[in-house]
């Protein structure tokens, strides 16, 4: 039975109820992209206009950018197609669209975060000259590349491919460890990317005030750790449920909060109480490597 609409009145474009969270989808999905488009937006108007030039980090965040307004179009036409709703109130060919819909929204979601993590390995090569930290940096990019591909394919390659999707615990046993092997490396990642901050900045003779502004917007990160433990607990409450296509919707919410907040952690290092001490930190640290190379 349709909800009833008073005459005169036109249809609500989503109906919460128990039987409807598609609404919950469009509204985390469509501020998320909001907030990432004009903190994006922001920091390439300081590129352009007030700190050029535009480097390989600035390429990076636009490649990101991209990725996440197309993962949430997918995203978008999933609800259209029944997401959110009642696996029992859809059409077996509406479960199998949304099913592939969602799939590529989870393998865009995963590139989004890993361009997201180059994007901060280029503000250090942007930052510093020091071969070793830079050394570290190409190992952590190589070891994000290593998350990346095979969580890809653990994704694509989705329970093997059985359709319908008539529940995630039934055609899916080993769900919830491809989640968790995904969201173990993804959080050891962000701590290594945190440990290069604090590599950066030791042993640098510099006011504490500027080495904390630094090393804050590197911080500014650590959140994402907790949005993963959410979405992976989440998908851990949820994995048995009969009913997917409605059940999914929290794990998805909190993908989309840490999606668009990797995003929007990306433009903090444009903001101005970082680009005086990122001026202050390049000058110390190029005295310093010069230093180095003159004694060496």
């Amino acid at each position: 039975m349709g909800t009833y609409v008073p005459p005169g009145q036109s249809p609500p474009f989503q109906v919460v109820d128990d039987l409807h969270h598609g609404a919950w989808v469009i509204i985390t999905g469509a501020l998320g992209l909001v907030l990432s488009l004009v903190s994006f937006f922001i920091r390439l108007y300081v590129r352009l206009a007030l700190h050029p030039p535009f480097a390989y980090d600035d390429y990076l965040l636009l490649g990101a950018t991209a990725v996440a307004i197309v993962q949430a179009a997918l995203l978008f036409d999933a609800v259209s197609n029944g997401f959110g709703t009642s696996i029992h109130l859809l059409k077996p060919e509406q479960v199998n669209q949304i099913q592939t819909l969602i799939t590529v929204s989870d393998i865009l979601y995963l590139i989004t975060i890993y361009i997201s993590k180059c994007c901060v390995c280029g503000i250090y090569f942007r930052l510093t000259p020091q071969k070793s930290h830079n050394r570290a940096t190409l190992a952590t990019l190589a070891l994000c590349t290593a998350w990346v591909i095979p969580a890809v394919f653990i994704i694509a390659v989705n329970c093997e491919l059985n359709r319908p999707w008539k529940g995630s615990g039934a055609q899916c046993v080993n769900l919830i460890q491809r989640w968790q092997f995904i969201v173990a490396l993804d959080i050891t990642t962000e701590l290594i990317i945190f440990g290069l901050a604090i590599a950066l900045l030791w042993g640098l003779f510099m006011p504490f005030q500027r080495k904390f502004t630094i090393g804050f917007a590197f911080l500014i990160r650590l959140p994402l750790i907790i949005f993963s433990i959410f979405h992976i607990y989440t998908i851990n409450r949820k994995v048995h449920s009969p009913d997917p296509t409605l059940s999914v919707v929290i794990p998805i919410i909190w993908a989309q909060v840490e999606l668009n907040y990797a995003l929007v952690a990306c433009s903090v290092f444009c903001l101005r109480p970082f680009m005086a001490a990122e001026t202050a930190y390049q000058t110390e640290s190029y005295d310093s490597y010069d230093n180095l190379s003159m004694t060496a």
